[in-house]
């Protein structure tokens, strides 16, 4: 059975021992007790949810890219689960279009 982990300053409060090893093995977190049952990230939590947020963003335009856009957006549809209506959100790449030309007040040819 594997044991869990408790995480002193993330908003997810545990993981396993193996991941926690891991961690402290590659240097971004430290074990605050002798007994190996708790960890604390070296990183601030804002740090880190500013570098989550950065690899999603790199995830969905790798997304994109494979389905030959530039973005992403999500068609939701119903679909049958253990008999249960769900809505289910598939990815869909979206072209982006290039900037209308803004012609200035007066410039136009007479």
């Amino acid at each position: 059975m594997s044991q869990t982990i408790r995480i002193e300053n993330r908003e997810k409060k545990f993981t396993s021992r193996k991941a926690a090893v891991s961690f402290v093995g590659r240097g971004i977190a430290e074990w605050t007790d002798e007994s190996r049952t708790a960890i604390r990230f070296r990183e601030p939590e804002e740090q880190f949810a500013a570098r989550a947020a950065r690899q999603e963003q790199r995830y969905w335009r790798e997304v994109a890219a494979q389905r030959g856009g530039q973005d992403v957006a999500f068609e939701w549809k119903p679909s049958m689960s253990n008999g249960y209506v769900v809505m289910g959100a598939t990815p869909v790449a979206i072209q982006k279009r290039a900037p209308l030309a803004q012609v200035a007040p007066g410039s136009a040819e007479s």
